[in-house]
């Protein structure tokens, strides 16, 4: 891939700079599902704080100042149905405000690593010996993030109609 730290770091900032924008929407449009049975806005939201909460708390805050990693094998469905469902008791402010704030907390601790960690194959060794590689990881998030932003402006925006 070769991009430098700062493009990668900066792939990641999309997220919380969107999150920003779509504070003033109103509540009744964060509740309704991105398309029929799936979530809805605030539980898509809640989704990626969670993740981030995850990563920042289990990989990027041990890898700066540990230098070691503490993840463990998640069960994703049973993860992913405990975020929704904080997505579905919290208000959708407080969501983007705790989502923004996680990513900050990653964008800070990332810009702290030392540049040639972003090279590819590099990184840091789980407790497991799983390699945790951080543009790999960036690379994978942001795609995620792309993803889900998509998904929530085109019901923000259905909303409206």
């Amino acid at each position: 891939m070769n991009k430098s730290k700062q493009e990668l770091i900066e792939t990641m900032n999309v997220w919380p700079r969107r999150a920003e924008e779509w504070k003033q929407v109103s509540e009744d449009k964060w509740r309704k599902p991105l398309e029929p049975g799936k979530w809805s806005a605030a539980e898509a939201v809640a989704h990626l704080l969670k993740w981030d909460e995850y990563f920042l708390e289990r990989a990027v805050r041990p890898a700066v100042e540990q230098g070691l990693i503490t993840l463990e094998n998640t069960d994703f469905n049973d993860f992913n149905q405990k975020a929704a469902a904080y997505g579905t008791t919290t208000e959708p402010r407080k969501l983007l405000e705790e989502a923004i704030a996680a990513r900050e907390g990653i964008l800070t601790l990332l810009d702290r690593l030392p540049d040639e960690l972003f090279l590819p194959e590099q990184g840091y060794l789980d407790e497991a010996g799983h390699r945790f590689d951080i543009e790999e990881y960036i690379v994978d998030f942001a795609s995620h993030d792309h993803h889900h932003m998509s998904q929530i402006e085109a019901s923000l925006n259905r909303a409206e109609e």
